[in-house]
């Protein structure tokens, strides 16, 4: 996963990639520590994308940019726009079949 160290770091990865997947998480959850190698696993398999790691801890303003109110929280962005979200418990199998999806849909525009 690739480490964001600011909310503006995130917002110009998020408008600079045409897919962009953003795992937001807290220091003290375990369910976000046991998630995150599935997760990156997931994403790398299905897409090649490296997830963008944002802890809430450190930038606690995307938590209210985002609106995310518990963790995990797993968000696709396509060219700047949310188009899917999953929090605390989330499927392998949805988060394989949305990247497909939306993989297939931006390879199909470009």
């Amino acid at each position: 996963m690739r480490p964001m160290s600011s909310l503006k770091e995130v917002e110009s990865v998020i408008e600079a990639e045409p897919l962009a997947l953003v795992y937001l998480s807290r220091e003290q959850c375990s369910v976000c520590h046991a998630l995150k190698p599935q997760l990156e696993q997931w994403v790398l398999e299905e897409s090649g994308l490296q997830p963008l790691a944002v802890s809430v801890d450190d930038i606690p303003e995307a938590a209210g940019r985002f609106e995310v109110f518990t963790a995990p929280a797993v968000i696709l962005f396509a060219e700047g726009r949310e188009k899917w979200r999953g929090a605390r418990f989330v499927r392998e199998e949805e988060v394989r079949k949305v990247l497909r999806q939306w993989n297939d849909l931006l390879d199909g525009h470009h």
